[in-house]
């Protein structure tokens, strides 16, 4: 496939396709990681879905789950450089009401990076997963998140989405992503291509 988009609307389309004929899809992310552990052995690395550079972690790549890399990831997460960074990530993304998002923000921003990292997704799917990652984030029967547990999301979130369980790489990809929350579509890789 030529780019991450097309490979990303296909994997959508032929979820669609088997949903409609009655067959149990595989859920997406698992197709995608699958295409994408294939594409990685082929070119030997990674590839990049923000289209400038910034590489992406596979979730199932074993190495990134030793003990060593679970011991490193938890304590980057207690980093004070990296808590002031998700603060400000939050604060500059997030309108909070008495420091706890509500149910109605989390989705609001959520489809805002869903679409930042997988821009042709159809809106049906971006509330299927929305949904899930409340489930997942927030208390159940909650209609709000605290701060902590926002930025516990929004750092797996990060360490999802970066090759490296680095300090500098993950504030990398904060900046990053903030930049193309602000100003969606700047970084189209197709409009932009003369320049990469």
């Amino acid at each position: 496939m030529g780019s991450n988009k097309q490979l990303i609307t296909k994997l959508i389309k032929d979820s669609q396709k088997e949903n409609s004929s009655g067959q149990k899809a595989k859920p997406l992310s698992k197709r995608f990681s699958s295409v994408m552990k294939q594409q990685s052995k082929k070119k030997q690395g990674h590839f990049s879905l923000f289209g400038w550079g910034e590489k992406y972690h596979l979730e199932s790549d074993p190495s990134m789950y030793t003990k060593e890399m679970l011991r490193k990831r938890k304590l980057l997460r207690n980093e004070q450089a990296l808590q002031l960074k998700l603060d400000q990530f939050i604060n500059d993304v997030y309108q909070l009401e008495n420091d706890q998002c509500s149910r109605e923000e989390y989705y609001r921003v959520h489809e805002l990076i869903t679409k930042a990292l997988h821009s042709n997704i159809k809106q049906e799917e971006m509330q299927k997963l929305a949904e899930e990652d409340w489930k997942k984030d927030a208390d159940v029967n909650s209609e709000f998140l605290s701060r902590d547990k926002l930025q516990d999301g929004i750092f797996e979130l990060v360490d999802l989405w970066t090759t490296k369980v680095e300090l500098h790489e993950y504030c990398l990809f904060l900046d990053t992503l903030k930049i193309k929350l602000r100003h969606p579509g700047s970084y189209d890789q197709q409009a932009y291509n003369v320049l990469f």
